[in-house]
Formats: C-alpha cells, structure tokens, sequence
C-alpha cells in the first residue's frame, strides 16, 4: 500500500468548512509542464468519479484500465496527516486535532520553556522554511528554539543542528509531547532539524514526528496479532507511534522510498508493506510548487512498472492518499480537504472496476482484513467482492500449528534448523547468508526463518538463552514440527591455554552442572554428545574452507556469572575446552527423541586471559562458524 502524501483530486463535500473550496491538487499538478501520467492513466486513475469525462482536465480516461479504481472520501474530523492515515488502518475520528491560528496558549509555552531549559521565538503559524529565516539567525545567537504550527494540528520545533545537537532535539519534542494532552493533544510534535548559515539555510533529513498515539488498535495491530508481517517504509512508522510493526525502513525522499519499495517487492513476506511518499506533501505542495510537485508525480508514475514487475500471483498493489495538499491553492500553504483516489492492482484484481465514491477510507483496511481471511473488527465495508477473480485462500492454505512458543505452518519448517541463541541473529544469518527467506515463527520475539542455500531449504531459529530455553525450543520443534537435525551455532568462553578468540569448537560432547537429565530417572550420569556423522561433516568443512577449531567436551552452565571462578577452571583439568549454557540440553533432547544435534562454538571470551571480542568483531568471526554449519546442514 503506497500513499502519495498530499494528492487530493477535488474538494469534498465539507471543503467549506475548512476553507478548502475550489481546492484540488490533481488539477493543479495536471496543468504543469512536467506532468506525466502515463502508467497511473494506464490503471485506470483518469476514469474515477469527476474525473472521467471533466472539461476541466482535457485529459483522456483509458479506454482499458487494467486495475479497479475509487473516489475516497475522508469522514473523520479534520485533514491532517495523522487523521487520515488513521482512517486508513480502521478508525474514525470523531473530533478534530485542535489547532492555533494565533499560536500556543502563554501556560503551554511556558511550561515547555521550563521543562526544556529553552526559551521560545516566534509561536505562530508560519510556512517551515520561511520561519528559519526569519528566527535562524536570532536562534544561533539566542539558542531559543523556534516554536511555530500551520493550518495543521502541529506543533513545530525547529533548531540549528550545530546549536541543538538532533538528540537534545528530539528530547525536546517529546517533552512537548507530554505537554500536549487533553483538549491540546495536537495530531504530531515534530523535530525540524536545519543546517546552514544565515541567508543560506536549509532543512535537513533529521525531522522527526511525534505523533498522537492511535487510540484503539488498528489494521496494522490486527494483522500483527495475526503473526501477518508488517512492514513499514518512510514516516508511517512515526505516524502509528511504532505500534503494530515488524519491519521499519526510514527514508529521506520519495525516491528513497521507491527504492525501498522495489527492494521489499523481492522479498517473501506474507502481510502488508505500508509505505509513505511524502515529498508531494512536505516539499511541493506546501510550498505552491506546481511543477515540483508534477516532476515528482511524473517521477512517481514512471517507477510503477519496477514495482510491479517483481508481484507474484496473490499480490496486490494499493495506491491512496491521505488528504490533498494543493501547490496550485494559492490562499493557504496548508493541507486541503479533498477527496483521494485508491486504485487496487493485481494479478487476482478484476480490471476496470470502478467502485464509485466509497464514504470513509476504512473501506481500505476492511478490504485488507478481508483479503487476510480476518474476520471484520474495525469500521468499513469491503468491497474485495467487488474486484477479487479469484478468493483468496492464504489462510485456508495454512496449516498453521501451535505450540505455546511456536505458531507455524508445519510445511514451512525444515528438517534442518540452525539455532543460535540471539533472534536477532537468526534474522542476520537469514538475510545475509540465505536467499527467498520468510519468517515462520514471531510469537514472543522468538524469529525463526527459512530460507534455500545452495538450492537446499534451510531453517534458523533463535534458542533463547540457557538450557530451559533450548530445551523448550528443541523439544517443540523436534517432537511437533518434524526436524530431524538442530546445530546450535553460538559464543562460548575459553577455559584452555590454547583456545583463543575467534576459534571455532566442534563440541562432540557437553558436560553440565545442570540437573536437567535428571527428569529421566536414569540411575548414573548421562553423557550427552553430538551426533557423530554430523561433528564429522562439522571436521571436513571446517578443513576444506581452512577454518581454525578443536573439538572436544565442553561444560553447559546454569550460571552465565559465577561467583566462585575456581568450580569453572576445575573442568580444565578434565579437558574440558570451554564453558557455554545450552549444549548439554541439546543433546540430551536429541538423544531422547532420537534426532541428530550438533554445537558449534566460537569463542568470544577468554576465561584464562580475560580478553574479549568487541561486539564488531563477534559478528565478523561467527561468520566462520555459520558457514560450516550451513555446509554442514
């Protein structure tokens, strides 16, 4: 879903009320010399209501148009950024973000002046770039911060980045932030960072938004809950207050964010990648730049056929905006209420199917519930009856399993898992080592992947730390997800002169100071090794790719900071090579289901000479490790 910040097509009903009559941004921009509209007429933009045969345009509806298309109408108060991507994801506001045509109230300013230790300039509405001229300088002497609103529920603070460093910035919107409650609980507190000298200033990428929390849970917390990736590219992130994300890119430009979009369509990822444009908005519109605006549309347009080129079947591409923000609406600078277009592209999209005027833009979250198999929880009525050729079965496809740590489709997993400890490490090893990965497993933060290397499916998954968290992980997996083989790949802290940092340890057996054997009643010690075709396979890789490792016995420990040093370096004497807190669980499991396991070891610390690997280092030696578990596997 791609929205083109800014891009109203014609004043809605209620425009009045705002000031807004007569406003519409596509009109505008479709009078500039740079307009290009080729491939959004191709899809059908130019035959939505009141565009389609409009004398005012000159321009040609397509005769063809290869998506289903509609005329959005925003029903929530107000014509603000947040207000509109709110009803987007399923809710409707009721009241309007409060504005201050004559700036913040005396009580507001000073109890930001006295929680921030700044003085204010300025406190009124004014255009973002013509206030740093006006106030830049004086604030370079002053260090007062400049506070300043729009037409818009905001309240602005711009600071010289050389005078207010961008983090002390930041901690200023958010004091503001919680400032603003109640009845001035404005839409977004944003940072507007700029650079330069006098005369020559200009706004950098630093800006920042503070938004106003979304008030019940949306679209994007209903797919997450549903273990549906979200993925957000540009200020979408700001916009929700990083609710109901599993993926964030930050951009700096609308190419930037086509570019993120490109990038994420190559990936397999199963939900919604929610992406904001926001140059339109910020950089032409507020500014009555009709030809910038056009260029960046035209721009915009010509970048759609590399968007879709890279869709499988059951993707579908969704185009919408959350308010317009007319360059060529020359009595105000600010956002107008306009109605949006939505265009629904895909290979199961009908084309040419114009859903008419549709009155509330949660019709849009509706539909991308509906078309997730969830059922209805927010506002809105789906119209995916209308353009879907074919129901979509993504639910019903999957055989979706659940355990109280793990909720996957079976089919997904493969036999063979590699599991480091860190999930956050999975999530490296997978999108830096492995091709056409997705993430199988999100309950508790515990990322499990897979992906193909060397045209063979693989699976990593994160352990936890410790032998109860191995334990739990491996027995899951083993007993309800059909793997046959784990390899713990993880860190571990040399006990032997002759171990140093960056050294791999194939560990073919794990001694323990953990009483985890003992659930099996056995009437001796148990002792727990790796499967031996597999620390074989471990041998021949490692010396193939002329990796340094020793293999031996190493000691999983309950206690990763233990008070008496000496119990640790007794294991030395019986040849113990290393100290680490899982191998011993993995093992056992492996040994009582009847599986095969195998830990790999680098050492990251020295229990001898007390030397370390920074965190830089740690990520360039595992990678060794990884490799010969990955030839291994």
């Amino acid at each position: 879903m791609i929205v083109l910040d800014g891009f109203g097509i014609g004043a809605a009903p209620d425009a009045g009320e705002y000031g807004d009559i007569g406003s519409n941004t596509f009109l505008s921009v479709s009078k500039s010399k740079n307009f290009s509209f080729k491939n959004l007429k191709s899809l059908g933009m130019l035959n939505i209501d009141d565009i389609a045969n409009n004398d005012l345009y000159g321009l040609e509806k397509e005769a063809k148009p290869q998506a289903s298309f509609a005329r959005m109408q925003e029903v929530s108060r107000g014509k603000d950024t947040i207000a509109g991507h709110f009803e987007i994801a399923g809710l409707k506001l009721t009241e309007a973000f409060p504005t201050y045509p004559n700036g913040f109230s005396e009580d507001i300013i000073e109890k930001f002046e006295k929680h921030t230790g700044y003085k204010v300039v300025c406190n009124r509405p004014y255009s973002g770039t013509e206030v740093i001229k006006e106030f830049g300088e004086y604030h370079m002497k002053t260090k007062s911060l400049i506070v300043y609103t729009s037409a818009d529920s905001v309240f602005q603070i711009a600071a010289h980045e050389d005078i207010i460093s961008l983090q002390e910035l930041y901690k200023c919107c958010r004091i503001a932030r919680e400032i603003l409650k109640n009845k001035h609980a404005v839409a977004r507190v944003i940072a507007r960072p700029f650079t330069g000298k006098p005369g020559k200033f200009r706004r950098t990428h630093g800006r920042h938004d503070f938004a106003f929390s979304p008030p019940s849970p949306t679209m994007l917390d209903i797919l997450k809950e549903n273990n549906f990736d979200i993925i957000s590219i540009g200020k979408i992130y700001d916009i929700f207050s990083s609710q109901g994300f599993t993926a964030h890119v930050p951009t700096e430009s609308n190419q930037d964010g086509i570019n993120a979009i490109v990038n994420w369509t190559k990936k397999n990822f199963e939900g919604l990648c929610f992406a904001n444009l926001v140059d339109f908005d910020m950089i032409y519109g507020h500014r009555n730049d009709v030809n910038g605006y056009a260029k960046a549309l035209a721009e915009f347009d010509a970048s759609i056929p590399e968007i879709i080129s890279n869709f499988k079947k059951d993707d579908v591409l969704m185009i919408t905006s959350d308010h317009g923000c007319d360059p060529g609406f020359l009595t105000t600078t600010d956002h107008s209420r306009e109605y949006t277009p939505l265009i629904i592209f895909g290979e199961n999209i009908k084309p040419n199917v114009n859903l008419g005027t549709r009155k509330g833009f949660f019709d849009i979250s509706a539909s991308v519930l509906d078309y997730f198999c969830i059922p209805k929880k927010l506002k809105g009525k789906s119209f995916l009856h209308k353009v879907l050729i074919k129901k979509n079965k993504i639910k019903d496809n999957k055989k979706i399993f659940s355990t109280p740590h793990i909720s996957a489709d079976k089919s997904t997993i493969s036999k063979i898992v590699l599991m480091p400890g860190d999930p956050l490490r999975a999530k490296f090893i997978a999108e830096n080592f492995l091709t056409d990965i997705f993430c199988f497993n999100k309950i508790r933060n515990m990322l499990g992947y897979t992906g193909t290397y060397k045209n063979k499916k693989i699976s990593i998954m994160g352990s936890g730390m410790g032998i109860p968290s191995i334990a739990i992980y491996s027995h899951e997996l083993f007993n309800f997800f059909g793997v046959q083989t784990i390899i713990r790949i993880g860190s571990a802290g040399s006990i032997c002169e002759d171990l140093n940092l960056n050294d791999i340890v194939i560990a073919t057996g794990a001694s323990t100071d953990s009483n985890f054997a003992h659930q099996f009643s056995l009437s001796g010690t148990f002792s727990a090794i790796a499967d031996f075709d597999l620390a074989q396979k471990a041998v021949k890789n490692a010396q193939k790719q002329k990796i340094k490792f020793k293999t031996g016995n190493v000691l999983s420990s309950d206690c990763f900071y233990k008070e008496d040093r000496a119990t640790i370096l007794a294991w030395q004497k019986m040849g113990v090579l290393c100290v680490e807190m899982e191998t011993a669980a993995l093992y056992t499991n492996a040994a009582v289901f009847k599986k095969q396991s195998l830990a790999l070891l680098t050492i990251s610390d020295s229990l001898i000479t007390g030397e370390s690997l920074s965190p830089t280092k740690r990520q360039e030696s595992f990678k060794d490790m990884i490799k010969v578990a990955l030839e291994c596997s």
